[in-house]
């Protein structure tokens, strides 16, 4: 990646930029370019503007182009999912304010990496994404709701050009070949914040590090428990394990799971659950090359997606994280 210049430039979000926050791109797009094909009646994508208690956003604007939010903001790994929205008679400034955007997050925020969903069913953001050094990490099938379908997204992602180099995991295979057998009927237990908050920060440290990009090694009881609450994560243990899920805002039928326990009976029930209550049929999963509760994943059906370089920060260095997905036929066809 080069070293970075821009001539357009940030600031500050005003209550009178309020019409730059809305439009026709597709939501939480990395590179919100306007959909030419979006249906008329279709109704606009939109950012929130600031508030006082949310403190893991950041939003700017370029008068006249559009805007630049960095969210999910966490300065322990120093890192944030990046989003933008051009106006349509901007949308030629997509390269130019995706490369200011980068500046900032590197040179005024300090932060390592950035990261962001690219839809390929959408306007065609390539070559801004690849000029500005993004490069795809990792493919997530049936992410986003679009048109009456589902459809795949992908995540990239850049490191900060100093620290692209650092340290990090070799990220190992996961086998492909594993089958999904047949769920087993368990019970399930709804943990309240406070409950699951208290059990995570007594589990086991390298099965709980990353559970749903929560650290309950280094946050406590209380923090844990308000993470839980404001990002409305559902947390449940089936014995001694304790499982944890986030359906996606974006798509209904697809939701992020986490385990840990490397026995897959527990994980199965989870995802039974959430095939039949909640018609999931799409999952994800994060986790670090070598956790213990890949066997759980690998037994379940899951396959890896991609790799987010330097993605966590733990004991003192970056580590990669390895994306899986897995795909639950029974309401297919």
């Amino acid at each position: 990646m080069t070293t970075l210049t821009t001539a357009l430039r940030l600031r500050g979000y005003r209550s009178a930029d309020l019409p730059l926050l809305s439009g026709g791109w597709l939501p939480g797009e990395l590179l919100g370019l306007p959909d030419p094909d979006r249906p008329p009646l279709a109704d606009p994508s939109s950012v929130p503007a600031p508030a006082a208690g949310r403190p893991d956003d950041e939003l700017c604007v370029v008068d006249g182009v559009g805007f630049v939010r960095f969210t999910e903001l966490n300065w322990v790994h120093r890192r944030a999912r990046l989003e933008t929205g051009l106006l349509r008679e901007a949308s030629h400034l997509a390269g130019p304010l995706l490369e200011a955007a980068l500046v900032h997050a590197f040179s005024w925020l300090n932060l390592r990496r950035v990261h962001g969903w690219y839809t390929p069913a959408g306007p065609d953001g390539v070559p801004p994404l690849r000029a500005a050094g993004l490069a795809p990490e990792a493919e997530i099938p049936q992410a986003l709701w679009l048109d009456g379908r589902p459809v795949s997204r992908q995540i990239w992602g850049v490191s900060r050009p100093d620290t692209a180099a650092a340290v990090t995991d070799n990220a190992t295979t996961v086998t492909d070949d594993a089958t999904t057998g047949t769920t087993v009927p368990a019970t399930l237990e709804q943990l309240s914040p406070d409950a699951a908050a208290r059990l995570l920060g007594e589990a086991p440290q390298d099965a709980v590090r990353g559970f749903l990009d929560l650290d309950p090694v280094t946050q406590n009881t209380a923090l844990l428990a308000r993470e839980i609450t404001r990002r409305g994560l559902t947390v449940l243990r089936h014995g001694e394990a304790l499982l944890g899920c986030a359906v996606n805002p974006v798509q209904p039928r697809q939701a992020t799971v986490a385990t840990t326990s490397a026995d897959p009976v527990a994980l199965r029930a989870l995802l039974s659950f959430l095939h039949t209550y909640r018609r999931c049929t799409s999952f994800t999963a994060e986790t670090r090359a070598g956790s213990p509760v890949l066997p759980a994943l690998e037994a379940c059906g899951f396959t890896r997606a991609g790799v987010l370089p330097g993605h966590l920060f733990l004991t003192r260095r970056y580590h990669d994280v390895l994306v899986h997905h897995f795909t639950h036929t029974a309401l297919e066809g």
